[in-house]
C-alpha cells in the first residue's frame, strides 16, 4: 500500500464563516497574524461604535487562520486559546482541519513548511502591491502528505525531533551563559593581576607601573607643547577610601584620563552634506557591535567634515556614553570619526588592546552604569568617565595580560560556535523530518 497521497488542500480544511453583526456597547476582540510564521494574537480590544465594518467574522480556537494580502509572507497560523470569539474582516480567512483528512499537529508542521507558503504564493492574484489571495485556486491547490495510517507514526517522529531539539536549546542556552560568565570571571581575573600570577614570578625585576604613569605625563606634555592636543585640567587625586580592591606589587591605580587623551564625539552641521563623504568612517553607536567590532561602512565625513568633528586615532577605544546600551565599546584599527555619543580614550604607550579589555571588565561596566544620571536615558559624561579608577600594571605584563586573554578568548569564542552548530544539525534533522513528509521523499 503506498504510503503518500495526492491531496488538494480544500480536502484539508473546511471553511468557517460565522458572521457576526457588531454592535455599538459590545467590546469585541480584534485579530493580528504576524508574517513570517510569527503566529496569530490579539491586536486590540475596541467597543463596537468605534469599529468602521459593521459585518465582521467569528474566530475560534484551534482554526487554521490566513491572511488575503500577507499569506504569502507567512502570515497564517493556528488561532490560540486567548484569540478565541475574536472577529476578523473579510481580509482574513479561518478554515477548520479537517480530522479527518490530516492530524491536526501534522498540519500544524505543514503551514511550516515551503511547500504550503509556495502553494499561497501561487494562489496570490493580482498587482504587486495588491496581490490576494484567491480562495478557489488556494483551496484547488495539490500537496503530498503522508496517507491518513501513516500519520500519527510521522506526528511522533517530529514531535520527538522537536523535544529533542527543545532540550538542545535548552541545553545550548545554560552553555551560553556559562561561557558569558566564565567570560566575565577571566576579565575579571586579568585586571586583578590573578590570571598573571605565574609570569610576575618568573619576572621579579621590572619597574613599577608608577614609573610607566611618569613616562605617559611626559609624552602627554611634549604633544601639548606641539600643540598636538590640548592642555587639561588635573584629574583629582586618588583617595584611599575609593580604591575597590587590592593590586599585585608593582601595579598602581590611576584614573581613565591619566592614561592617554580623552574625548567626546561631536556631529558637523547635518544641514551641511558636504561634511559627508568618504574621507573617513564616522562611527555611531549603532556601528559598534556587541561582539566588539566597528562597522566601518556605513556614513563618512568628507575632508571638511573632519575639520568640524574630531580625529579619532587607530588604537583608541570608543564606548558607548547614552542610552540603553552605554558601555559598549571597541577599539578602532584605522583613523575614524564619531558622534557625541560616543567617550572615547586615545591611550598613549599603552595599548588599546589592553585598555579594551579593562573598559570591558564588570568592575568597570558596573561604574559606568553607576555613574550615568538620567531616569529616561541614562548618560555618562567625560568628566565622570575620565575620572573612573583603574589598574594599572607594567607594559611587559600588559603584554602578557593581552596575549593570555586573546588565547582565552577564542577558545571560548571556538567552544561557542560549536554548540551553536550543534542547535543548527538538530534543527536540520527537523526540516528533514518535514521534507520526508510533504515531499514524499
Amino acid at each position: 500500500m503506498k504510503k503518500w497521497q495526492k491531496v488538494k488542500i480544500g480536502d484539508l480544511l473546511t471553511r468557517y464563516k460565522e458572521p457576526v453583526e457588531v454592535r455599538d456597547d459590545v467590546l469585541y476582540k480584534r485579530v493580528t497574524i504576524r508574517t513570517k510564521h510569527k503566529g496569530v494574537g490579539i491586536r486590540d480590544e475596541e467597543i463596537g461604535k468605534k469599529i468602521g465594518t459593521k459585518k465582521q467574522w467569528l474566530v475560534k480556537e484551534g482554526q487554521f487562520i490566513l491572511s488575503r494580502i500577507d499569506a504569502r509572507f507567512g502570515a497564517m497560523g493556528m488561532i490560540p486559546k486567548e484569540v478565541d470569539g475574536a472577529i476578523v474582516t473579510n481580509d482574513f480567512l479561518s478554515f477548520d482541519v479537517n480530522k479527518n483528512t490530516i492530524e491536526q499537529y501534522l498540519f500544524y508542521q505543514l503551514l511550516k513548511s515551503p511547500i504550503f507558503l509556495e502553494a499561497c504564493k501561487k494562489a496570490s492574484r493580482g498587482v504587486t502591491q495588491r496581490k490576494r489571495i484567491n480562495e478557489d485556486f488556494f483551496l484547488g491547490y495539490e500537496l503530498t502528505i503522508p496517507r491518513r495510517d501513516a500519520q500519527k507514526e510521522l506526528c511522533a517522529k517530529i514531535e520527538l525531533a522537536e523535544k529533542g531539539q527543545e532540550t538542545l536549546k535548552n541545553r545550548i542556552e545554560n552553555q551560553k551563559t556559562y561561557l558569558k560568565n566564565l567570560k566575565k570571571q577571566i576579565l575579571q581575573d586579568a585586571i586583578e593581576g590573578k590570571l598573571t600570577k605565574e609570569w610576575r614570578r618568573k619576572n621579579p625585576d621590572i619597574e613599577s607601573a608608577s614609573e610607566l604613569l611618569k613616562k605617559i605625563k611626559k609624552e602627554k606634555e611634549k604633544l601639548i607643547a606641539k600643540k598636538k592636543i590640548k592642555k587639561e585640567k588635573p584629574l583629582p587625586a586618588i583617595n584611599e577610601s575609593e580604591i575597590p580592591f587590592e593590586l599585585p606589587h608593582r601595579w598602581v591605580w590611576t584614573r581613565l584620563g591619566e592614561i592617554g587623551v580623552t574625548q567626546t564625539g561631536t556631529t558637523p552641521p547635518t544641514e551641511d552634506e558636504s561634511n559627508f563623504g568618504n574621507h573617513i568612517p564616522f562611527i555611531k553607536p549603532a556601528d559598534i557591535k556587541v561582539e566588539g567590532i566597528i562597522d566601518y561602512s556605513n556614513e563618512g565625513l568628507s575632508e571638511k567634515g573632519l575639520m568640524k568633528g574630531r580625529l579619532i586615532t587607530s588604537g583608541s577605544v570608543l564606548v558607548v556614553c547614552i542610552g540603553g546600551s552605554i558601555g559598549k565599546l571597541a577599539e578602532c584599527k584605522i583613523d575614524v570619526s564619531c558622534n557625541q555619543q560616543i567617550n572615547v580614550i586615545s591611550p598613549i604607550i599603552i595599548r588599546g588592546s589592553f585598555v579594551k579589555y579593562v573598559l570591558s571588565s564588570v568592575y568597570f561596566q558596573k561604574l559606568i552604569w553607576s555613574n550615568a544620571s538620567g531616569a529616561t536615558t541614562p548618560i555618562i559624561n567625560k568628566s565622570k568617565w575620565e575620572n573612573i579608577l583603574i589598574p594599572l600594571p607594567t607594559i611587559l605584563e600588559q603584554h602578557a595580560i593581552v596575549s593570555k586573554l586573546q588565547t582565552l578568548m577564542q577558545k571560548l569564542d571556538e567552544a561557542e560556535k560549536q554548540i551553536e552548530k550543534s542547535l543548527e544539525n538538530s534543527k536540520l534533522l527537523t526540516k528533514t523530518i518535514l521534507a520526508e513528509a510533504f515531499k514524499g521523499e
